[in-house]
């Protein structure tokens, strides 16, 4: 009786595991099509900005701050000793004030420059090189794709122009993180980590 009774429970164990991974695997793959479908929701509604854009040119220089909506006392800041771009309380000076070079003309060359170094951009890296988490740096301002930035103020968010990738500052605001970089990742419209306000403090027009 012992005998059947133990072939009973390694069975009805065994039949419950497989409902685990069954479970979780359906799960794993319902994720993976949620975050396609997000990420092509988010390059169909840029596209549609773009487009709206088309209709009233023009170009200028907004010059401003960037502070994330989960941690609205902290600004995107350039480190002046690595030229990264970090999270740090907000305090006004000039490596937290950023130039977005923007144009509605049909380049769609947007770019985000610093105030505290001249003729520098932030730029993610080579091309071929660039990845999700990435950490985003300041690089000499040459024009080329690496430096297309733009910010989005319905979306709120500040995305690479030519493959929607957003800034995300998530290590930096993540429990018991020490890292406060701010990197590149896929554009998520839901994900609140990549929701920035540029708080504006001047605009001139070209």
């Amino acid at each position: 009786m012992r005998f059947y009774k133990k072939i009973f429970l390694r069975l009805t164990s065994s039949f419950f595991i497989a409902l685990y991974l069954i479970s979780y695997n359906s799960h794993h793959v319902q994720e993976i099509v949620v975050r396609e479908t997000r990420y092509e929701a988010t390059l169909r509604n840029l596209k549609e900005v773009r487009e709206a854009q088309r209709a009233t040119p023009r170009s200028g220089i907004r010059k401003g701050y960037f502070r994330p909506l989960q941690a609205p006392s902290k600004c995107l800041t350039v480190m002046p000793s690595t030229e990264e771009l970090v999270l740090e309380e907000c305090r006004g000076d000039p490596s937290q004030l950023l130039s977005w070079h923007y144009s509605y003309d049909g380049e769609y060359a947007d770019k985000l420059s610093s105030d505290f170094h001249d003729n520098k951009c932030i730029d993610a890296g080579k091309a071929q090189l660039i990845k999700e988490g990435k950490p985003l740096i300041l690089y000499n301002c040459h024009g080329g794709q690496t430096q297309y930035f733009s910010y989005d103020y319905t979306a709120k968010i500040i995305y690479r122009v030519d493959d929607t990738r957003c800034f995300d500052y998530r290590f930096a605001v993540a429990g018991n993180s020490s890292d406060p970089r701010v990197a590149i990742q896929p554009c998520d419209l839901r994900e609140e980590v990549q929701r920035w306000e540029f708080d504006m403090t001047s605009e001139t027009f070209s």
